[in-house]
């Protein structure tokens, strides 16, 4: 999922409307790749389609990571 879909923010105390509709459209979405990983486990290609999954919804919902980095981070400084 990180690779595809943009995180939420980490402090959800000061959530604006938009973003809390956007952390449960994102806690739906993460629902239903844990589902496919769970319907198909044992199948060794349990992850492709979970992965595939994942990304269609990224483009289904227009989720796809902008900026930050996986768990909602900001980036990290540029190395010297």
């Amino acid at each position: 999922m990180a690779a595809h879909h943009q995180s939420p923010p980490t402090d959800r105390t000061k959530m604006t409307p938009e973003e809390t509709a956007y952390h449960a459209l994102y806690l739906s979405i993460m629902r239903l790749v844990a589902y496919e990983l769970l319907i198909n486990d044992g199948h060794p290609e349990a992850g492709q389609r979970a992965a595939a999954v994942s990304e269609e919804l990224s483009a289904l919902f227009g989720t796809r990571r902008t900026h930050g980095v996986p768990g909602g981070e900001s980036s990290p400084p540029a190395r010297r």
